[in-house]
């Protein structure tokens, strides 16, 4: 996971260039490479499809502790005859072509005989290309919820048109201020901050998005969040940002719940926003 490491030094090094450049591709070689990961799921095992498309440093979301690092949890698992099934409604791709994220619904069956799923949710994948050009799943996180989604918000595909000519701090203090400010202002903290196409996941709900989606956030998931991030990864071009690490949530009755997160953002016309919010179950 390369540039994970590469955006901590940019940090630290208060690099302001750019090494990405544009490219021709679109997002259908993203989606396609999401299909893929899904197919082999289905034709082969889950497991096998894991152990295939995550890099080695892979992030996913350890049920009640955080962040989980690396496939040693996918490795000690045995294939079974379940089926994950999963596709992107969502595709985001840098200008540079070699990075970009996707979310959508998943489904599970307990075999591939069973007509019917039993469980739903969302899914959130962040992907690079690797060494060698091929796509690899970086960061995979979801949410489950109740029957399936009528309408997911529409299909969205989106391409980075240039690189950005800016240094990775300023997305980095959008992230780091939106942090502060929750503490104090809670979903409000969101303002002018997300667009109509902003989506956020949360345990137990169908996405959230639309004109209203602080107003529906604040009806479905009210709680206080404390965030505390633990990684960052920036593309190449400057115009997608990924920050993920652990989220404490503390309900009505006090009860606190811990999760991990993920939130990406895009910048266009020379603005951050939020494209899409994770809180995993």
């Amino acid at each position: 996971m390369k540039h994970f490491r590469v955006a901590i030094v940019l940090i630290l090094a208060g690099a302001c260039s750019r090494s990405g450049t544009s490219t021709g591709d679109s997002p259908s070689a993203l989606i396609e490479a999401e299909l893929a990961f899904a197919r082999m799921a289905k034709e082969q095992s889950t497991r096998d499809a894991f152990l295939t498309f995550l890099t080695d440093d892979a992030v996913t979301a350890a049920r009640g502790v955080g962040p989980r690092i690396g496939k040693k949890h996918i490795r000690e698992s045995r294939p079974d005859s379940s089926w994950l099934d999963w596709e992107p409604v969502m595709s985001y791709l840098s200008a540079s072509g070699d990075f970009g994220f996707n979310t959508g619904p998943w489904t599970f069956r307990q075999s591939r005989a069973q007509e019917q799923p039993i469980a739903y949710g969302q899914f959130a994948s962040l992907w690079q290309k690797d060494s060698l050009g091929q796509w690899r799943v970086a960061l995979d996180m979801g949410v489950t919820h109740v029957g399936p989604v009528d309408d997911n918000g529409g299909t969205i595909h989106w391409k980075g048109k240039s690189p950005a000519h800016e240094s990775d701090s300023v997305v980095i203090s959008f992230e780091d201020n939106l942090s502060r400010q929750y503490v104090q202002r809670g979903i409000g903290a969101y303002g002018g901050l997300i667009t109509r196409h902003t989506r956020f996941l949360r345990p137990g709900h169908h996405p959230i998005t639309g004109g209203n989606v602080l107003r529906s956030l604040q009806e479905a998931f009210p709680y206080p969040v404390k965030w505390q991030q633990t990684g960052m990864a920036i593309a190449p071009s400057g115009d997608i940002a990924c920050f993920f690490g652990k989220a404490r949530v503390i309900t009505t009755s006090g009860e606190t719940s811990h999760h991990s997160y993920a939130r990406f953002w895009r910048r266009e016309r020379s603005h951050w926003t939020i494209a899409l919010d994770v809180i995993s179950d």
